[in-house]
């Protein structure tokens, strides 16, 4: 999992979000990576398990990881276990400064980060996979 984060970062400089997205969304129904069962329980447990692994990972990878990277991997990673999320990515402005910020959000709730801090950023309109 940890070679994930390179190549979604490259993907996402040369090709963009769109089309990153698309990628690995290709992976899962091309079956070049098959929907790998980890867990046999719950959807909350896996949604949980695979943020807590996404987190160690960004730990271990902080110079592939930031926002952006880490949510399409962790949205990839759900999918990839059957489970539907929302990659959402959001600006603020605050004083001059312009900040975008990107979190992954299952049955409407953000998994990375609190309700709180994805309420202070103006979501832009779902993402569209092609």
């Amino acid at each position: 999992m940890l070679v994930l984060f390179p190549l979604v970062s490259f993907s996402l400089q040369f090709k963009g979000i769109k089309q990153t997205q698309s990628l690995l969304k290709r992976l899962i129904t091309l079956k070049i990576l098959s929907r790998i069962n980890l867990f046999k329980t719950e959807d909350s447990q896996i949604v949980k398990a695979i943020s807590k692994v996404i987190k160690i990972a960004v730990r271990c990878n902080f110079l592939w990881a930031n926002c952006l990277n880490s949510s399409m991997i962790l949205w990839f990673l759900l999918d990839l276990q059957g489970i539907q999320s929302q990659l959402r990515i959001g600006v603020k402005r605050e004083l001059d400064q312009f900040t975008a910020h990107a979190w992954v959000e299952w049955n409407n709730m953000p998994l990375k980060n609190s309700l709180a801090v994805c309420r202070e950023f103006t979501m832009f309109d779902k993402l569209q996979v092609f």
